[in-house]
């Protein structure tokens, strides 16, 4: 849809009116498509056990909007409105979210991340929002190319969403560990009544493990990766860098 605009717009002068008549005709007939299937309802979602697509319905009724969705480069293409002829609106939906960058990730965090209201927010148990950044970071791990020139098909999708669901659960026992290990705890009492530079705190150092960097660094004459470290269970290795996060954060490209 957004090309087909993108065209009538930027048409020259010379385009024949039919041109343009017939593109306008096109796009209606899309829309006209997408409100004879309720396709923004989302309603073909709303009660599925598949925690996939109970993510999927959180994801498009909380955190984006039909026109962003519209807005994808692939929304009303042929495999889009094939997929809706076909009774298959999760498929023609997965298609167009596959060109919203950041939009999968989230939705596998939001699928393998629930809330617990019952649980205090203090707990570890009840760090959604971490965990969510978490399962980002593990959804990006597993699917580099996910922004490449060939679109992710359905079954790619799935496959991939079941392999992170096995990573991730890894991925969250090990931070689980790892806060609680005494070694974590001590360099967290340690001199509290310093500051770490750019307001950055020892807590600010730690909380880094739920965004792992993926990318490898080198350091004292090793590689180090943070992912790597917490995937493998090098909670040495993993402290230290963390340590090296809380003395110079700008440097490693590290925030609050």
């Amino acid at each position: 849809v957004e090309q087909k605009l993108s065209n009538i717009i930027s048409a020259p002068a010379s385009a024949s009116d039919r041109s343009i008549a017939n593109a306008a005709t096109s796009i209606k007939q899309i829309f006209n498509t997408l409100n004879e299937k309720n396709f923004f309802s989302f309603s073909y979602i709303e009660n599925s056990g598949n925690r996939f697509r109970r993510g999927i319905y959180e994801y498009c009724t909380n955190e984006t909007t039909p026109l962003e969705i519209m807005q994808s480069s692939i929304a009303g293409d042929a495999h889009f409105m094939q997929a809706l002829e076909e009774e298959k609106p999760v498929r023609a939906l997965v298609r167009a979210l596959n060109r919203m960058r950041g939009a999968l990730s989230r939705i596998f965090a939001l699928s393998v991340v629930r809330d617990n209201p019952g649980v205090p927010d203090g707990d570890a148990e009840n760090r959604v929002e971490e965990f969510r950044k978490l399962a980002e970071v593990v959804w990006n791990k597993k699917a580099p190319n996910q922004y490449g020139s060939e679109v992710m098909s359905f079954t790619i999708i799935k496959d991939t969403f079941n392999t992170c669901v096995e990573e991730f659960r890894t991925m969250k026992k090990n931070v689980k560990d790892y806060l609680r290990d005494e070694h974590t705890r001590r360099f967290l009492d340690r001199d509290t009544a310093i500051a770490g530079r750019d307001n950055f705190s020892r807590q600010d150092a730690i909380d880094q493990v739920f965004v792992p960097k993926t990318h490898t660094v080198w350091m004292q004459g090793t590689r180090n990766s943070a992912y790597d470290h917490l995937r493998s269970r090098n909670f040495e290795s993993l402290l230290n860098l963390h340590e090296q996060y809380f003395r110079r954060p700008s440097q490693f490209g590290v925030h609050a």
